[in-house]
């Protein structure tokens, strides 16, 4: 009995492992309480999947994702990469893989065209294992028309007239969101850019939808792609490359920034019933429980 239980904590104390959000897995992966671990971004990400009604991600499920108390670990695997690194660390333990088929992995699609990760070194079939958002990010799943339709209804408004403001929104945003997706990633490899942005975003995404100009800062987006394209003139497969995107964001509502589109909602809604609602964009959680929600695979990009 002793020799059993020496051995069951060297077995224990072996697949310890130095990345927190697997560490934590590997602590929890025994309890009869967890039916489902979820990997992700961060809180934001829990708090909505939480909310769900798919029962891997809401009942019984435990969430990990990296947290400020990790700070000891390389940075470079936060957000994204962080749940491409704990994948790669569970696959590669003995261990911890044989409950993988209780894990689920979800990470944003944000922008990029390949889905690869950037910093851990996966096999092809290794990718099977993510669940990539439908839209750019977990917000724009309020956004989708089976989800908006809840809301909308909610508050007793027209979705029609909220997608006519916001389809001309996505179409003037798409040059905008794909110049920035690509000088960033360059930018990020180590690159220097000829470029520095004269307004932030507070000063873009402002709407007055009582007005007949309903956005008063097109003008200064329009002005702030010029200072990009200027840029992108200097790289012309970046330009080809942020022509494609630009495509590829106009043609999917659910294409537009996630924490734009939410902003873009919230305001609408605010002005739209008045502004002594004073409106918080949490306040629409509550509806995620009736939502719509569904994910794409790699295989699923071009």
């Amino acid at each position: 009995m002793k020799e059993n239980y020496k051995k069951a904590f060297a077995r224990e104390k072996n697949i310890e492992v130095d990345f927190g959000p697997v560490m934590r897995f590997s602590m929890m992966r025994n309890r009869s309480d967890i039916s489902s671990y979820v990997f992700v971004e961060g809180s934001s990400d829990k708090e909505f999947y939480g909310k769900t009604n798919i029962n891997v991600l809401s009942d019984g499920a435990y969430y990990f994702f990296r947290t400020a108390s990790d700070n000891t670990e390389d940075k470079k695997y936060s957000g994204k990469e962080s749940v491409y690194y704990s994948l790669k660390r569970i696959l590669t333990n003995e261990y911890l893989k044989k409950i993988i088929d209780k894990c689920t992995f979800i990470v944003d699609r944000d922008y990029s065209r390949q889905q690869n990760s950037k910093y851990v070194n996966l096999r092809i079939k290794d990718y099977s294992y993510i669940n990539y958002t439908k839209g750019h990010s977990m917000e724009d799943y309020f956004i989708d028309s089976s989800n908006l339709v809840v809301i909308m209804n909610s508050y007793d408004l027209d979705i029609e007239n909220f997608y006519g403001f916001f389809d001309d929104f996505n179409t003037e945003m798409s040059r905008y969101y794909s110049y920035k997706a690509m000088l960033t990633e360059y930018y990020n490899s180590g690159a220097k850019i000829n470029y520095k942005r004269k307004y932030l975003d507070s000063e873009l995404l402002l709407f007055d939808f009582g007005a007949k100009n309903y956005w008063p800062g097109k003008s200064k987006v329009r002005e702030e792609c010029q200072r990009m394209e200027r840029a992108l003139n200097a790289y012309p497969y970046l330009k080809s490359q942020a022509a494609l995107l630009q495509k590829e964001i106009a043609s999917n509502r659910m294409m537009v920034r996630g924490h734009d589109a939410l902003r873009f909602l919230a305001q609408y809604i605010e002005q739209m019933k008045g502004s002594q609602m004073d409106f918080d964009p949490s306040y629409l959680m509550k509806y995620v429980n009736q939502f719509k929600v569904d994910f794409l695979k790699r295989s699923d990009f071009k």
